[in-house]
């Protein structure tokens, strides 16, 4: 967590090394976990494709997307999906339900207090959970990386998994192992949390909207026919209605609801004037449903992106990965992603669900997860 508040000459720098790591080639390689991961995820919803009970499915995409973090950001097979009680996750969880609970409550500000409520011990125990799992990685994968350097071997670009190409970086004296820790943490912690929560909004948006669904199964369709074919970046190009409900998606229910920023210079609100030093919160959870921006702004609506409509909005005006230069560094690899997991799970099975979409909330956290998980059917297509 300690990376997201970087001081600015720290941040710059490393954010300029960074990008090209973020490259469309580089984001290409990464297809192969995508397609590798979402396979598995449905063949585990099979299972329960018979369309008459309800599942929650969140905790399902949740293995899937750390699978797929852990394929292109440290370059192991976790197998998070084969086992549901994988400690990271809970930890991750945990870690993030106290933390928000710590900032939200000033009574927590009170150390003894803290302390004696356990919740001080409990997100310790859960952040050594994190850092320890990361430092294993790391360790394991620079001695492969070693020992292919020592062989005069090289990982193919293209294939480099994220701590690959920090390892390299280490080689050329560009960073160090605190640096490549930080990275990674800050990489895995992000990378499967917000991707879960946007994956698993979308499909609640679809479940709740049938007709909105069928529209984006028939594009799909029309894109692969009966091909269960491996997705490659060029196939995301086509997609421009399943594109527009993602982005829809993420407008009402954004992966993270706000984030904090520390002004540079005095500014002007109303009329009043907020001095530079002081801390303001963005929430785009609120920006996303302003009605002079969104008409019916709390419905699901994906003719929101039409491009004309996009084009008339300030840039500022949808704002899921945050914006300007502290935006989301990996706001491509996400929407590549969950792109590539709602074209496998709509191809085949079909999300219904008892509910109605605003019958399920975000809980108060720093990621925008559902309340009630995603309870849908899943009925399998013919």
């Amino acid at each position: 967590m300690e990376k997201l508040l970087n001081t600015d000459d720290k941040w710059r720098s490393r954010r300029k090394m960074l990008t090209p790591s973020f490259h469309f080639n580089m984001l290409e390689g990464f297809f192969e976990v995508f397609n590798k991961e979402m396979r598995i995820f449905i063949e585990n919803l099979e299972k329960y494709s018979d369309g008459k009970e309800m599942i929650d499915i969140y905790p399902l995409i949740k293995h899937a997307a750390l699978d797929i973090i852990c394929g292109t950001a440290m370059g192991i097979e976790l197998n998070a999906q084969g086992d549901p009680n994988q400690p990271y996750v809970k930890a991750v969880e945990q870690y993030n339900h106290l933390a928000f609970e710590y900032s939200l409550n000033p009574i927590n500000w009170i150390a003894p207090i803290w302390y004696a409520t356990g919740k001080a011990k409990k997100r310790r125990e859960a952040l050594e959970t994190l850092l320890g799992f990361t430092q294993k990685i790391i360790n394991e994968r620079a001695e492969i990386f070693d020992e292919l350097e020592k062989s005069g071997q090289k990982v193919e670009k293209k294939r480099m998994a994220f701590l690959d190409m920090l390892l390299n970086m280490k080689n050329e004296n560009q960073l160090s192992n605190e640096d490549i820790r930080e990275e990674v943490d800050t990489f895995m912690f992000e990378g499967h949390d917000t991707t879960s929560s946007g994956i698993g909004w979308t499909c609640w948006c679809f479940a709740t909207h049938p007709e909105i669904q069928e529209k984006v199964y028939q594009e799909i369709y029309q894109h692969f026919g009966d091909s269960d074919r491996d997705i490659v970046i060029d196939d995301l190009k086509e997609l421009k209605y399943l594109e527009r409900c993602l982005k829809e998606s993420m407008r009402l229910f954004p992966p993270v609801p706000a984030v904090l920023r520390k002004l540079k210079n005095d500014i002007d609100l109303g009329g009043k004037i907020v001095p530079a030093g002081a801390t303001v919160v963005i929430n785009q959870y609120v920006v996303h449903r302003n009605p002079m921006t969104y008409p019916n702004p709390d419905n699901f609506d994906p003719d929101n992106f039409l491009p004309e409509k996009a084009a008339s909005r300030h840039p500022y005006d949808y704002i899921p990965f945050s914006a300007g230069p502290r935006n989301c560094i990996g706001q491509k690899f996400a929407f590549y992603e969950e792109k590539v997991a709602m074209i496998w799970i709509l191809r085949k099975y079909k999300l219904t669900t008892n509910y109605k979409l605003h019958e399920n909330l975000g809980g108060n956290e720093s990621i925008l997860r559902p309340k009630m998980g995603i309870p849908v059917k899943v009925e399998r297509r013919n």
